[in-house]
């Protein structure tokens, strides 16, 4: 899948948003050159400036923290901006247990049957 990387475009912040998802999966340090090889794994390829001026931005909006010298920045998730990753996947999981509640009821009767509980709270 190739991403066009027209300055300023909402193609541009797509691929920083996936870029900023992924840092907060991974956790870390990131360079210019990890954020290039994540491009060329998933198909983009755009040129190493292209990775280094994402974590900028990232960096200017506040998700990223930006440190060491100039020709070697080195960025990592800014956690006073961020919620840790925990939070993100605890908010996922609940929304997928609503939605199966929601859409197949009858499971929470096989789960209690299956932890050998009755509804009425009797073990």
């Amino acid at each position: 899948m190739n991403v066009p990387t027209l300055r300023g475009s909402r193609l541009d912040d797509d691929r920083r948003n996936q870029l900023l998802t992924v840092v907060r999966a991974e956790g870390g340090e990131w360079t210019a050159g990890r954020a290039w090889a994540l491009y060329r794994d998933r198909g983009w390829a755009p040129c190493r400036a292209t990775a280094r001026k994402d974590l900028q931005v990232l960096a200017r909006r506040g998700h990223l923290v930006e440190r060491g010298p100039e020709n070697g920045r080195i960025y990592t998730l800014n956690h006073a901006r961020s919620p840790p990753m925990n939070a993100w996947y605890a908010v996922g999981v609940l929304w997928l247990l609503a939605g199966i509640v929601t859409r197949w009821p009858h499971l929470l009767d096989w789960a209690d049957r299956l932890l050998g509980r009755d509804r009425d709270g009797g073990a």
